[in-house]
């Protein structure tokens, strides 16, 4: 993993719109069916984790978990964030390949 390159993804991805970040944000875009690809902190609070992962497979979106929150919310030039979701196919897809796995 490139975090540099990722962090570039997801910078792009926040100010373009294409990002939803924050609790409330992240589970009113999975709700909608907009989410392409849940990411999660690596110190997230397993109550999180079990909530949001559990939304992800109900709506089939793939999760990634990376870095720590303060890392992510870095990322994405917010305060530290526990979780954010990509609401854009090309934008998953890239970061999807930046962190290993394989091209949807």
């Amino acid at each position: 993993m490139n975090s540099r390159k990722l962090s570039s993804l997801l910078g792009f991805a926040q100010r373009s719109g294409r990002l939803a970040s924050g609790q409330e944000a992240v589970e009113t875009s999975m709700r909608r069916g907009r989410a392409k690809l849940l990411i999660l902190a690596a110190d997230a609070a397993p109550n999180t984790k079990s909530k949001l992962t559990n939304m992800a497979e109900r709506w089939a979106t793939p999760v990634y978990t990376c870095a720590d929150k303060e890392t992510l919310g870095v990322w994405v030039g917010r305060p530290r964030r526990a979780a954010v979701v990509v609401t854009d196919a090309g934008f998953a897809a890239s970061i999807i390949r930046e962190l290993g796995g394989p091209a949807p």
